[in-house]
């Protein structure tokens, strides 16, 4: 059973969506603007479209509506003929509209559903409620009359159409079929904004079947050169300099006690870490040529005075001797012994004759170590 029967449809009304400006161009005319890449062309704004310099953004777009439908069988089949040939149904579509008057358009139509009777009342009764429907994918070309620079638009449609027909109830006798017939169509499409498009069409496939719906459609390809232009960089305001804080001596380790020269109980003989510490004194010994400094070695009070006085000089002494071996001018340095005469703690306590047993450096004169005279002799070196 095939479906044929011209007919005439009312239009229903659209209640448009709309959303934020500038989010999609796609498919449109648009011009350069100072904050945007690209926004979309407007006459008023941007005067004639052949002193504008504007050109077509391609984009692809989707949508979907509903509307009235008129499907008829051709003849009768078993008795049965159309007895209501309309009905509502729903269109879905997907495009690209790649120029400004030209597109390409896939869809899917269902027509919903026609009312079949019978001219004999028994079946007519036994089968109730009998259905015709059909479902149509179509392929098409769109020809826009006014192009993209206008907001609204006339369009006509031509592509190829294959209808799939069903029936409600098996004892229907009809013959399934899927016969590619002929699209025509026509249609008003207004461009709601950058993003948004309204339509009303009407489709007719070949003489089987029509429709007249409303649809609505979106953009949703953002140009990739539809982009707000970026934040310059701010320069920088010049930091305000830091205060320049007078460097410390290099060789305040030269006046006070060095902790980590240490001898073992009743000798004068320099352990290993006592020859590193002196190592490192006489690394900066070199770079300050002019300091001479006086060695001095204390004891606590466990022995006698006189051999406490006698120790600390031997002490004294092997500190001397060994930066002399290292390369310290002797005439740089002096070796004293002070015993037990000069204690910073008291011996009463372990822990005090501990800190009584030191060695210390001391210079007489300070201002060859400041950094800049390192730097200074440094560079001319």
């Amino acid at each position: 059973m095939k479906l044929r029967a011209p007919f005439l449809m009312s239009l229903i009304g659209l209640t448009s969506v709309h959303t934020f400006a500038h989010d999609s161009i796609a498919a449109q005319m648009v011009v350069a603007d100072p904050e945007l890449v690209w926004k979309a062309w407007d006459a008023e704004e941007d005067g004639p479209l052949e002193t504008a310099d504007a050109q077509f953004k391609s984009g692809w777009y989707v949508g979907g509506g509903t509307g009235l439908t008129e499907v008829s069988p051709e003849g009768s089949s078993g008795g049965f003929y159309v007895e209501d040939d309309r009905d509502w149904g729903y269109k879905v579509f997907a495009g690209w509209r790649f120029m400004s008057h030209w597109g390409a358009e896939i869809s899917y139509v269902y027509t919903g559903e026609a009312g079949l009777g019978n001219v004999n009342p028994a079946i007519a009764d036994d089968i109730a409620d009998a259905t015709i429907r059909y479902q149509i994918p179509t392929m098409a070309a769109s020809y826009y009359l006014r192009g993209a620079e206008h907001p609204l638009d006339v369009f006509g449609r031509v592509g190829l159409s294959a209808i799939t027909n069903s029936v409600s109830d098996d004892r229907i006798p009809y013959e399934k079929q899927t016969p590619v017939q002929l699209n025509l169509g026509i249609g008003v499409e207004w461009r709601i904004n950058e993003t948004w498009f309204a339509r009303a069409a009407y489709d007719g496939f070949d003489n089987d079947a029509s429709m007249l719906a409303i649809s609505l459609g979106r953009y949703f390809t953002r140009h990739p050169d539809h982009r707000a232009l970026p934040e310059p960089t701010p320069i920088p305001e010049p930091a305000a300099p830091e205060p320049i804080t007078p460097p410390e001596p290099v060789c305040a380790e030269f006046n006070g006690a060095i902790d980590a020269i240490q001898f073992a109980v009743d000798s004068a003989q320099l352990n290993d870490t006592s020859r590193v510490r002196l190592q490192e004194a006489a690394n900066t010994l070199r770079q300050f040529p002019d300091i001479n400094i006086q060695i001095e070695a204390h004891t606590d009070s466990t022995a006698s005075e006189a051999y406490n006085l006698s120790l600390s000089d031997q002490r004294a002494q092997a500190i001397r001797d060994y930066l002399i071996e290292l390369g310290i001018d002797e005439q740089r340095l002096t070796a004293t012994g002070y015993g037990e005469s000069q204690p910073r703690a008291s011996n009463e306590s372990e822990e005090g004759r501990s800190l009584n047993r030191r060695v210390e450096f001391r210079m007489e004169d300070t201002s060859p170590c400041s950094m800049e005279t390192v730097n200074t002799e440094e560079s001319n070196s």
